[in-house]
């Protein structure tokens, strides 16, 4: 997840050569077979890689649940084989008209033609105490341990509505460490879930998206929302928080599950 690497450092009108760590960023290649057997190559930080594909292959809409992974086979250092069930083609927008395909680290949605024009509504309106919030960001630093060594990745928590840690997740995308959380719940069997996504960067659209597929009621940024983000989770019933530092948060829709 980390390396190690030359730098040129320049300080005090010198240059000096240095070390440095980097946070690793690798191609993780899956084939994902089922009516016909299709390549992906997914741009990522190594590690929690099942949990990367099962998020994808659920947030993607080719699996329904665990129980549409009919087998997943590691082939050798950075490469699954993964069986699923068969799902209608070209389902939910997604593409097969190319036998391979590259998903970078910055992509939310490589694999679709078109956003979905589903709206996964989330429907539990337990609300959390503002204090509880307010820690969230301060957990979610302190489970970053290649961000601390290598300031280079996003981060991703899941917690309960007290506060509870229950998963996170690191990489150079911030959709891949969302994708990470949400194949842990799906591999776990815990979905719907009801809790608090924690990210460390900004809100676009695709993370709100992939939050409301699992049902996460509440979902909070360090940094700003899209325009489209806020969009879709005031018609999904999302609570989307945003410029969550210190003893601060902009609430952008649904306050009424935050409390004082």
């Amino acid at each position: 997840m980390i390396k190690r690497v030359k730098v040129y450092r320049f300080a005090e009108n010198k240059i000096k050569e240095d070390e440095d760590f980097v946070a690793d960023e690798d191609p993780l290649n899956v084939v994902i077979c089922s009516y016909e057997c299709n390549e992906i190559v997914i741009m990522r930080t190594p590690g929690n890689d099942r949990e990367l594909i099962a998020g994808f292959l659920y947030t993607e809409g080719l699996i329904k649940g665990v129980d549409d992974i009919l087998e997943i086979r590691e082939l050798g250092e950075s490469s699954y084989y993964v069986r699923v069930n068969g799902r209608e083609k070209e389902d939910e927008g997604y593409s097969s008209n190319s036998s391979s395909r590259l998903i970078n680290s910055s992509c939310g949605f490589c694999g679709k033609n078109y956003l979905s024009k589903d709206v996964f509504k989330v429907n539990n309106w337990e609300k959390v105490k503002v204090n509880t919030i307010l820690e969230l960001p301060k957990k979610l630093f302190e489970s970053q341990k290649v961000f601390k060594i290598t300031g280079g990745v996003h981060g991703a928590s899941l917690f309960d509505m007290s506060g509870e840690h229950i998963y996170s997740a690191e990489d150079v995308g911030r959709h891949n460490a969302v994708d990470k959380v949400i194949g842990h719940l799906v591999l776990n069997r815990m979905i719907p879930t009801n809790g608090i996504l924690q990210v460390s960067g900004r809100l676009g659209f695709e993370i709100v998206y992939k939050a409301s597929t699992v049902g996460i009621p509440i979902i909070i940024g360090i940094s700003a929302p899209s325009s489209l983000a806020i969009e879709y989770a005031k018609v999904s019933g999302i609570t989307l928080i945003g410029f969550a530092r210190e003893s601060r948060i902009n609430i952008y829709t649904h306050p009424e599950r935050i409390e004082l």
